[in-house]
């Protein structure tokens, strides 16, 4: 659980749980509510273009733009496309892949110094503090 007002980068697959109250991650929903409900709830870039591009209609793409206008947004600079690079290369000589979006969202998460609320399991495999979550 973040400490009190701590900003969290929430991942895609968080938002989709709470956007489509996932039964199947209720605490993870919850979570995400609260992070809303707190402001603390990040966006970054990867992030909204996966929403935007898995949208289930007007009224879901309605709702994440409306989220997008509320909650704070965490611009990529030149230094973290560098090390998202570095990175996804490190992992790669070591037999590993993982998707771009993912590994971007890990390095802007690592370099600001926040967690990410993600249901991804391969995120153990980037340089990233987690907030603990449902299976």
């Amino acid at each position: 659980m973040p400490t009190s007002r701590e900003s969290v980068i929430v991942d895609t697959s968080a938002w989709v749980a709470f956007l489509r109250d996932d039964a199947r991650h209720q605490d993870t929903a919850d979570l995400v509510e609260d992070l809303i409900e707190a402001q603390t709830a990040v966006f970054v870039g990867p992030v909204i273009a996966e929403l935007a591009q898995g949208a289930r209609g007007a009224r879901e793409l309605h709702t994440i733009e409306g989220l997008i206008g509320l909650l704070p947004y965490e611009e990529a600079t030149v230094d973290d496309w560098r090390e998202t690079g570095e990175v996804v290369r490190g992992l790669r000589a070591r037999g590993i892949t993982l998707p771009f979006p993912d590994t971007m969202i890990a390095v802007l998460a690592k370099r600001r110094g926040l967690p990410v609320l993600t249901l991804d399991r391969h995120f153990v495999h980037l340089p990233v503090r987690q907030l603990p979550h449902d299976s």
